[in-house]
């Protein structure tokens, strides 16, 4: 006998438990996938852009992983305190990951029915006009800022700081 998966069952509401969002309503009254073998199984896919490397993971609609691949890039460190990437390298291994686990778990993209991303933390991609990438991207973990965020500091006090932006100011953001 065919089950048929819902693909509600796959978004669930973080502020809402039991309800399904919208979006999620309007797939299930349109596409069901069989898990007998017939039709293709919903799979989702995580991608993590780190510090250290882009982690993809393929895992299918019961939360089993299916596939993974990290693949890592360079810190570039050209003077003390500073910390760099090339955003390009961000993308490169996006793709590398997904190619992998797709070929690992040899399923084609189209069975994908959600993809989860998540990055480092903040930092700062310049681009020019034409939005292509002007420089090194500055990380969370770039200490460059120190005498600035210092001098602010002082400047607006700590206590006007805090009460305004409930944040110390840090050479990160």
């Amino acid at each position: 006998e065919t089950t048929l998966f819902p693909y509600t069952t796959l978004f669930r509401s973080h502020t809402h438990p039991g309800r399904i969002p919208l979006a999620a309503r309007e797939m299930n009254e349109k596409r069901f996938c069989m898990f007998d073998g017939g039709s293709p199984m919903p799979y989702l896919l995580g991608i993590d852009i780190g510090t250290s490397g882009t982690k993809t993971l393929l895992v299918d609609a019961e939360g089993r992983k299916i596939a993974s691949a990290t693949v890592e890039y360079p810190l570039h460190t050209p003077h003390p305190m500073w910390a760099e990437q090339d955003p390009g390298d961000w993308w490169q291994a996006v793709m590398m990951g997904v190619r992998h686990v797709l070929a690992e778990a040899k399923i084609d993209a189209g069975q994908i029915a959600g993809i989860g991303l998540s990055g480092q933390m903040h930092g700062s991609v310049f681009l020019d006009a034409e939005d292509q990438v002007i420089r090194p991207a500055n990380l969370w973990c770039d200490q460059r800022t120190a005498e600035q965020c210092a001098w602010i500091t002082r400047r607006a006090t700590e206590k006007v700081v805090h009460e305004e932006t409930l944040n110390p100011v840090l050479t990160g953001f």
